[in-house]
């Protein structure tokens, strides 16, 4: 703070980042975009897997 400098970090873990919060980091970054893309198509596949009543993908005939 002294050098007039926002002190933050990135951090994946929700632990460890509140852990940098209390320790007085002015923000805390709690995800990578490439995680968060993956988990929400993992999410988004969950959910209509079982609507379309197909477990694996299915590949067109030539």
């Amino acid at each position: 703070r002294g050098a007039a400098k926002a002190a933050g970090v990135l951090s994946t873990d929700p632990t460890v980042a509140r852990k940098y919060l209390a320790l007085g980091a002015l923000f805390v970054a709690v995800g990578v975009d490439t995680t968060l893309l993956v988990r929400a198509a993992n999410d988004l596949r969950a959910a209509f897997k079982d609507a379309a009543g197909v477990s694996q993908p299915s590949v067109p005939d030539k």
